[in-house]
């Protein structure tokens, strides 16, 4: 059990070193303070809906809570890489479904 019951989704998950987070920038940064564009910024989230995989570790757990009213945060499924956006995962995932059907065809 995390050490403050009420983190919630922002305590790190017990056990996991190799655990990976989703994060998706949900809203603009227009018209938020400074510090917070930077932080979005730093995890790698350039555009809205914007998605990007980054490790579960207490630093990242902190720059996701200082902007948590602009971002959604999941648990990655396993077997998903780092990207730096949706595209990679998009085209991982099309490539996935092309092989299995090529398999069931032949």
């Amino acid at each position: 059990m995390p050490a403050n019951p009420k983190a919630g989704i922002y305590a790190s998950a017990p056990g996991r070193d190799d655990a990976l987070l989703r994060i998706t920038l949900l809203k603009s940064t227009i018209g938020q303070l400074e510090k917070q564009k930077l932080t979005v910024k730093a995890l790698g989230l350039r555009r809205m809906h914007q998605t990007v995989i980054r490790p579960d570790s207490p630093v990242v757990r902190g720059m996701v809570y200082a902007v948590r009213h602009l971002v959604r945060v999941e648990d990655a499924a396993e077997g998903e890489e780092r990207t730096k956006g949706t595209q990679s995962i998009k085209r991982s995932q099309a490539a996935a479904g092309a092989s299995e059907t090529t398999n069931a065809t032949a």
